[in-house]
């Protein structure tokens, strides 16, 4: 019995893989930034380590 179900999982799995493919949808993480993205990190590591030169009195 639990291999049916099994195979009746992959099966379905299977199907619904290809339809997303069909669709031009891919799985997982994306691989990289995209360059806003890159601008953005950029931009906010420099506010967060940027260093001033004191003020004299």
């Amino acid at each position: 019995m639990a291999e049916f179900e099994r195979d009746l999982i992959r099966e379905r799995t299977m199907t619904g893989l290809v339809a997303a493919k069909l669709k031009g949808r891919t799985g997982g993480k994306p691989k990289d930034l995209n360059e806003d993205a890159r601008k953005q990190a950029r931009f906010s590591i420099n506010i967060t380590y940027s260093f001033h030169e004191p003020t004299s009195p």
